[in-house]
C-alpha cells in the first residue's frame, strides 16, 4: 500500500459521529490507513492485525460508516463516509471526501505559509491604503480581498504612471477632432432644434474658431454637445426680433 497523507480535523469530533462507538473511532483508523487515493485496499484480517482492532468492532464500525447520513455535512454518496472499493467485494474501501480533506489541509498550509513569509501582512497593508474604514482586526478573514489595482505594485510604476495618465485625459478633455464629421445624428438633431441655421457654414466657423484656441481652454470632454450649445447659439441669433410697435399707437 502506497503512503498517504489524510488530515483530520477536529470536526470529526463534533459531527454527526459525535458519540457513536465504534464507527467514530474505526474512521480515524480508516483515515490513517488510506493511500493518497482515499483507498483503503486491505481485509478486515489486515486492518485488525495491523491496528489490533478486535474483529467484531471493526466489523461494526465499517458497517456504520458505510451507511447514509442524512445529516451528514457533504451530501456525496448519500452522506457515505466508505463505499465499496471494487462492488461485490466485502472487503477494501474508498474514503469518500478524501479528496475535501487534503484540499482543506492544503489551503490552510498555504494560508499559514503566507501569514509566515509576510506575503498576507503585505496585502492587508494595501487593502487598509485602499479602503481607510476597513476594521484593524482582520485575522478574521483567510485572505485580502482583491481588487483590479492590486495588480499594480510599487515595482511598476509605469502601468502606475500609464493609469495617472489615463483618468487625467478623462477629466482634461481632448482637442476637437480633425477632420471634425458631422454624423447622421447629428443632422436629425439640428434639422429638429435647429431648423435656420446653415449647418454648413456655422460647423466650419465652429471647428476654425476651437482649432485656433490654445491651451486646456481649446480641450473639451464632449465635443458634440459642445457643437450643439453652438448651433444653439447661432439659432438664438437668427430668431427674428419683435417689431417696433407703430409710433402712432405712443401718441
Amino acid at each position: 500500500m502506497s503512503d498517504g497523507y489524510t488530515p483530520v480535523f477536529n470536526s470529526v469530533f463534533d459531527g454527526t459521529l459525535y458519540g457513536k462507538w465504534p464507527a467514530s473511532a474505526v474512521w480515524l483508523t480508516m483515515l490513517a490507513l488510506c493511500d493518497r487515493n482515499g483507498n483503503v485496499d486491505m481485509t478486515f484480517q489486515a486492518i485488525a492485525g495491523r491496528t489490533g482492532w478486535p474483529m467484531d468492532l471493526l466489523v461494526e464500525g465499517i458497517g456504520a460508516l458505510m451507511q447514509p447520513d442524512s445529516f451528514s455535512r457533504s451530501p456525496a454518496h448519500d452522506g457515505r463516509r466508505l463505499i465499496p472499493l471494487v462492488e461485490g467485494r466485502n472487503w477494501g474501501w474508498h474514503v469518500v471526501n478524501h479528496a475535501l480533506y487534503r484540499e482543506k489541509a492544503r489551503l490552510r498550509a498555504q494560508n499559514a505559509t503566507q501569514v509566515a513569509d509576510g506575503r498576507n501582512a503585505e496585502k492587508v497593508r494595501r487593502y487598509k491604503e485602499r479602503h481607510p474604514g476597513t476594521p484593524a482586526d482582520t485575522r478574521g478573514h483567510r485572505e485580502t480581498p482583491q481588487t483590479p489595482g492590486d495588480t499594480l505594485s510599487d515595482s511598476n510604476p509605469n502601468k502606475k504612471e500609464e493609469q495617472h495618465r489615463k483618468r487625467g485625459a478623462d477629466t482634461r478633455g481632448t482637442r476637437i477632432p480633425v477632420p471634425f464629421a458631422i454624423s447622421d445624428e447629428m443632422r436629425s438633431w439640428a434639422l429638429a432644434e435647429t431648423p435656420g441655421v446653415d449647418l454648413d457654414k456655422a460647423t466650419a466657423e465652429f471647428v476654425d474658431y476651437w482649432k485656433g484656441v490654445s491651451g486646456q481652454r481649446g480641450c473639451k470632454l464632449d465635443w458634440p454637445a459642445t457643437w450643439r450649445n453652438r448651433m444653439r447659439e447661432v439659432a438664438s441669433r437668427k430668431a427674428p426680433r419683435p417689431q417696433a410697435k407703430e409710433r402712432s399707437e405712443w401718441m
